[in-house]
């Protein structure tokens, strides 16, 4: 099962940053692309911990 509270975490850190970032004209554009982001990359540390024997 993955953890909830990381997966939002990293949602949330990841569209926080994306905001901010130049390359896409639109905020909100960013906004999704990084919590998109952000989600991916929570839902797959959990298997990539377990990958490496963490």
């Amino acid at each position: 099962m993955t953890d909830a509270v990381g997966l939002i975490y990293y949602a949330l850190v990841c569209g926080g940053i994306a905001v901010f970032a130049p390359n896409v004209p639109n905020r909100l554009a960013r906004a999704i692309v990084g919590l998109g982001a952000g989600a991916i990359s929570a839902f797959a540390l959990p298997f990539i911990r377990t990958l490496f024997g963490n």
